[in-house]
């Protein structure tokens, strides 16, 4: 059952079965959705120290949604995560059942070469900008986060 495969990729991670969750976002890497990245980005960067391709397979559905949706604003984090799927790239040796890096990135600049912004954003990238603003929605999320738990003990 693929409806919920970021769910249970996570719950997967949150039980210390990462491997086990590396392996079926691999095995799954068509079914996922890159449409739910509240859910997927997390994920990719757990997969990303120890587990490369599943990273690969994560940032690849999110880079295609952002792609296939056509929509300007994100294209920030589509250059980032073209720029992760190049850094991964380099840490794979055995790309089945993934298309080799090479070829995916022939693919997409061909599919998408008319998408001039986004290629500009490629182009433009700053990696550190990127991160720090991450990071602070990270902290403001969480601080609202905290606000609402606050809130429901008081109730």
């Amino acid at each position: 059952d693929t409806r919920d495969l970021a769910g249970k990729l996570r719950l997967l991670v949150d039980v210390g079965e990462t491997a086990e969750a590396a392996g079926i976002a691999v095995a799954e890497h068509a079914a996922l959705n890159g449409d739910v990245y509240f859910a997927l980005v997390p994920l990719a960067e757990a997969f990303a120290a120890e587990q490369p391709l599943a990273a690969t397979a994560l940032y690849r559905a999110l880079l295609d949604s952002i792609l296939r949706r056509a929509k300007p604003k994100p294209y920030q984090h589509g250059a980032a995560y073209w720029h992760l799927l190049d850094k991964l790239a380099g840490r794979i040796a055995v790309w089945s059942p993934l298309q080799p890096h090479a070829a995916y990135a022939t693919a997409v600049r061909a599919t998408h070469a008319r998408k001039h912004a986004f290629w500009r954003e490629v182009e433009h990238h700053d990696p550190a900008a990127w991160t720090r603003a991450r990071e602070e929605r990270r902290k403001l999320l969480a601080a609202i986060d905290d606000e609402a738990r606050a809130g429901d003990l008081l109730d």
